[in-house]
């Protein structure tokens, strides 16, 4: 551990834990008084934007409440916010923004669905971004005490996709909140935040790899349990070059990373190291592979766990062991929502003065609820309402409550809104076809890291769907029999009119394409490389359209019996 890092830990434990931890606690008590903290927010920040453009167009210096607002302001759609968008990224920021505002740099959005849509990430709203994310850290810090003070492993997302027309930096969000945090935050990377820079992908994803190799990484933090996985795949496959590398001190792509760095810190992360080899080496050979749960001294591993990804985490306990897995809450370009409760839920409280919230009950189209009216176990589109110009927005996001904490809602990320298919009127969504996925994994030898679901209309016969799964997830045709035979259940139990339509024949029964291993990987490579995002902002998508059959290698196909 560096002079640097041993002096930053002990002033962190003894100064910054305890200021959090009050921090926290004042968090908590805010809990009970969201619905007081969501009218102080709008209307502050109503009063803020009164001489944007937007603000001038909706009257805002008459709005003197949460129904003059919704009043004068209508739900909008992306659509109809790009064009003020839009003068914000050309360099008009009163469109939306107040001048005393700076904008830092723009960030775009990684849905499974649509054109990647570019935000501005202002200091207002970057600040308090940042300070609910340390919000969560602390609690997962006081839940977990044994992550403190070791090496964090952020999977880096490009920090630079592209440009605006005005010239300003596009970057992920994450990486962007990692190059603005704080250097002694930043002492504790495994790897530097800089690498996101790196335009190559293999270049960047090596070595991230090999530089956290040679670290003891108590804590990994990405979106998906994919990206673990991944990681942990990739790591084992050029384990003997990376062992090789760290005993001489050396790395692949290295002019490409050095740009970036520089020469002496790219000499210091890059030392050799043989005892570190060494001890790589001897696990190689005890185990005959290399995964994290032997190299790292894991504390906790942070993704989603819920939503049309949850099914991925069942897959974890193979290369991380039994180390806890913590949810990274209810997060997306435009903010951070809630804030996870415990370890293994994705449930967390609602921000209560980090945005302004509205919510559409899917069971009752056109009434708006306010954060303290929602129901347990009632699911709600998300409509939302931003310190970086968003406003009334329908972000395309299903949750649900659980319950309250206060006035505070408990809540749970379930899907997209786009994450349906309804060919006969059975409406699946793409949560349903997660939990089918898990009951699979639950009930059958099938280990599915990714798996989607294709609509069929066949030329004869009744529509059906299709589940692709790579050709070496099934061993024989009964294993996938099995598989087909629960996720057919699973829906029918789930979802009341996929139980009808499969009883009258509407929908056929579900059959199984098995695909060329390695496909999911072109492919996640491929969307990634096309919305600039790169893999580790990836989320496999539940559903696909019928003309990706046409575009992929089916080994075979299992029907049911």
């Amino acid at each position: 551990m560096s002079a640097y890092r041993t002096i930053t830990k002990g002033v962190g434990k003894a100064i910054l834990l305890p200021y959090f931890r009050t921090r926290y606690d004042g968090y908590r008590s805010n809990l009970t008084r969201a619905r007081e903290l969501q009218r102080r927010f709008l209307l502050e920040r109503i009063k803020r934007c009164a001489k944007t453009s937007f603000g001038h167009q909706h009257a805002f210096a008459d709005i003197t409440s949460v129904e003059d607002f919704q009043n004068r302001v209508p739900i909008r759609e992306y659509a109809e916010m790009k064009p003020y968008l839009e003068a914000v990224a050309n360099g008009d920021s009163q469109a939306l923004l107040p001048a005393s505002e700076r904008i830092i740099d723009f960030a775009c959005t990684t849905g499974t669905t649509g054109t990647p849509k570019v935000l501005p990430v202002t200091d207002v709203w970057l600040k308090n971004y940042q300070n609910y994310w340390r919000m969560w850290g602390t609690k997962a810090l006081i839940d977990n005490p044994g992550i403190f003070g070791k090496y964090w492993l952020q999977l880096t997302a490009p920090l630079d996709i592209g440009q605006t027309s005005n010239g300003r930096t596009i970057s992920m969000v994450s990486s962007l909140s990692a190059k603005h945090q704080n250097r002694m935050f930043q002492s504790f990377y495994a790897t530097p935040y800089e690498l996101g820079a790196i335009d190559d992908p293999e270049i960047r994803q090596h070595a991230q790899i090999r530089l956290a190799m040679a670290q003891t990484v108590g804590f990994i933090i990405t979106i998906t349990a994919a990206n673990l996985i991944r990681l942990a795949e990739q790591a084992d496959a050029a384990k003997e070059q990376i062992i090789r590398e760290i005993h001489d001190g050396t790395i692949a792509g290295r002019s490409a990373i050095v740009r970036h760095l520089g020469e002496r810190r790219m000499a210091r992360l890059t030392r050799p190291d043989p005892m570190r080899a060494r001890q790589l080496a001897q696990l190689s050979q005890e185990n005959g592979k290399l995964l994290p749960k032997d190299y790292w001294p894991l504390q906790l591993i942070c993704c989603w766990t819920s939503g049309t990804v949850g099914y991925q985490t069942q897959r974890l306990t193979e290369y991380f062991g039994q180390t806890p897995v913590r949810d990274i809450g209810y997060i997306s370009t435009e903010g951070r929502h809630t804030i996870p409760e415990e370890n293994g839920s994705p449930v967390g409280t609602l921000v209560p003065d980090g945005a302004f919230y509205e919510f559409e009950p899917l069971s009752e189209p056109g009434r708006i609820l306010l954060a303290h009216e929602l129901v347990q176990g009632g699911d709600y589109e998300v409509i939302l309402t931003t310190s970086n110009g968003l406003y009334r927005y329908r972000i395309g996001d299903i949750i649900r409550c659980h319950g309250h904490y206060g006035e505070t809602p408990l809540l749970e990320f379930v899907r997209k809104t786009a994450d349906y298919s309804d060919m006969e009127g059975e409406k699946l969504s793409g949560d349903q076809i997660a939990l089918a996925m898990m009951r699979a994994r639950d009930h059958s030898p099938v280990v599915a890291s990714h798996a989607s679901a294709v609509g069929v209309r066949p030329s004869r016969g009744p529509p059906h769907y299709a589940f692709l799964l790579e050709e070496h997830e099934i061993r024989d045709e009964a294993t996938g029999q099995t598989f087909l035979n629960i996720v057919d259940q699973s829906l029918r139990d789930m979802n009341v009119m996929y139980r009808q339509k499969r009883g009258d024949s509407s929908l056929g029964p579900p059959i199984l394409h098995l695909i060329e291993d390695g496909t999911w990987q072109q492919f996640s490579a491929a969307r990634g490389a096309e919305r600039h995002t790169g893999e580790s902002q990836f989320k496999h998508p539940p559903f696909l359209d019928s003309q990706f059959l046409s575009d992929i290698h089916i080994c075979r196909t299992i029907t049911t019996r």
